[in-house]
């Protein structure tokens, strides 16, 4: 979902006058002009029922009980996932400035399109509850310290040579750990270090140790706020090992 791109309130004015509308969102919106008005209302209507915190995960799976069109159902969750109510208005006009830019833009997005759009977006797009929780909890998130994005562990051996450098006498099991991240100005990163088999355990020990604390602080904060644990995005991110 990172890569789709709506009209957000960061956006340069420059670009809500231009005509470089990106691809995917074209295609969204033209899904949701084609998603039929009684599905639209279910969609709208399980959203508005839901409490406590929506992730990217279940709202997909919300939207799949109604959508089954894979594809369609991306599309959905991608508009409901970016935009904002009192956005609408921009995004409709950057889309009548793209269409008037090119006469083959009009003729991807007709129309009759455009006008089924218009009608099924403030139906589509309301002022959820759950997702303004939610959108507060991502930001709150993204604004305190670095977001992880992937980590890896390569275990390989480092040779000891004799001293003519022409013979190796041993070898030194390592694991080096690559963490990529994304710093506070949005810029990707990443750092390396290279861990013993001690510090691997050492390592192992303190994951162990947080995993139970974190499980007793769901428990907990489930007891305390019903509904009320934002934590279904940043228990996705993804670890690998090599």
């Amino acid at each position: 979902m990172a890569d789709r791109v709506f009209l957000c309130p960061g956006m340069a004015p420059d670009f809500i006058r231009g005509i470089a509308v990106h691809p995917q969102m074209v295609e969204d919106l033209l899904a949701v002009s084609e998603v039929p008005a009684e599905q639209i209302e279910a969609i709208a209507a399980a959203v508005e029922a839901e409490v406590g915190f929506l992730g990217e995960e279940e709202l997909t799976q919300l939207v799949r009980t109604v959508i089954e069109d894979e594809s369609r159902a991306s599309s959905v969750v991608s508009a409901l996932y970016n935009l904002q109510p009192q956005r609408l208005g921009q995004v409709v006009e950057m889309l009548r400035g793209w269409r008037r830019a090119d006469r083959r833009n009009a003729e991807k997005f007709s129309d009759q399109a455009l006008a089924e759009l218009e009608a099924k977006l403030p139906r589509l797009i309301r002022d959820y509850s759950v997702l303004k929780r939610s959108r507060k909890a991502r930001r709150l998130r993204s604004i305190l310290g670095n977001a992880v994005q992937g980590i890896e562990l390569i275990c390989d051996a480092r040779p000891v040579f004799n001293d003519p450098r022409d013979t190796i006498e041993g070898l030194i099991p390592l694991t080096t750990m690559k963490i990529v991240y994304e710093g506070q100005d949005e810029e990707t990163r990443e750092v390396e270090v290279t861990l013993t088999r001690e510090d691997l355990d050492e390592l192992a020990r303190n994951v162990r140790k947080a995993q139970q604390k974190s499980d007793v602080l769901d428990r907990s904060i489930a007891e305390w706020i019903p509904n009320g644990l934002a934590d279904s995005e940043h228990r996705h991110n993804d670890e690998h090992s090599a």
